[in-house]
């Protein structure tokens, strides 16, 4: 949750990887201010449609 993002910053400082959750929206912000190679995302989506549109654009953005 973005609540936690600089406990996450602190987590991945120590080379560790962290799990986030939330809504795309909240996942988008938290992308921009951790490493991604040291993340596992959590996330719902309502449709196919919009599951693609989410893991497009991860796969953009990293």
């Amino acid at each position: 949750h973005i609540d936690y993002l600089d406990l996450f910053k602190d987590i991945q400082q120590k080379g560790k990887a962290v799990r986030i959750w939330g809504s795309f929206e909240q996942l988008q912000v938290m992308h921009r201010e951790l490493d991604p190679t040291k993340v596992i995302y959590n996330t719902g989506a309502s449709s196919l449609d919009e599951a693609m549109k989410i893991l497009n654009w991860f796969k953009k953005n990293t």
